[in-house]
C-alpha cells in the first residue's frame, strides 16, 4: 500500500502509455465497450443462487 501511495504522491501515476496497444497489437477497448460485450456476466438471475 505504501508503494502505491508513494507512486501517486510523487506524481508518477499520472502517466498514460500505449503499452496495452503494443502488447495486444490493436487499440484496447474502453470500459463501456467491455461491459457491453460481457453484459451477461454482470447480471444475476434472482431466481437461482450464484454458484461462483
Amino acid at each position: 500500500m505504501l508503494g502505491i501511495y508513494t507512486t501517486a504522491r510523487l506524481g508518477l501515476a499520472g502517466r498514460v502509455s500505449d503499452d496495452a496497444a503494443g502488447v495486444l497489437g490493436r487499440p484496447p477497448r474502453d470500459l463501456r465497450e467491455f461491459v457491453a460485450d460481457y453484459r451477461g456476466e454482470f447480471e444475476t438471475d434472482a431466481t437461482t443462487p450464484d454458484d461462483r
